[in-house]
């Protein structure tokens, strides 16, 4: 069962993880839809405290991987934070992506075991 949860401060800032690639193409058209948006109907994103976990998850041992910093009050598609997959409570972004509405940018590689040198990526 899905629980959603839409209450949030709207300057809060969330974070996606994309491909350089992915991030490229959509600085050529202004909008992100992230390889989510179809399939699953949103754009997965976390929080600042959820990303070594999502990481270690989903991302262990790639490389050119970019993580957004997304200004929640920038975005214009509905954000809700849901609890789907039993790991807590995640933002969701149900529409595409602005590029307008990320503040920052942070290349980094993922080790083999899913492990990152934060202290380079979110200084």
């Amino acid at each position: 069962m899905t629980q959603t949860l839409l209450c949030f401060a709207m300057s809060e800032t969330i974070h996606h993880i994309a491909t350089e690639a992915d991030w490229n193409a959509a600085l050529k058209t202004g909008l992100y839809r992230g390889p989510t948006l179809d399939s699953e109907g949103f754009i997965h994103c976390s929080t600042r405290e959820q990303l070594s976990a999502t990481v270690a998850r989903h991302f262990a041992g790639m490389s050119g991987l970019v993580l957004l910093w997304i200004s929640a009050e920038a975005v214009e598609s509905i954000l809700k934070w849901e609890d789907t997959s039993g790991h807590g409570v995640f933002p969701h972004l149900y529409g595409e992506l602005p590029t307008a509405a990320v503040i920052r940018t942070s290349s980094f590689a993922v080790e083999a075991d899913g492990a990152v040198d934060w202290t380079s990526v979110l200084s």
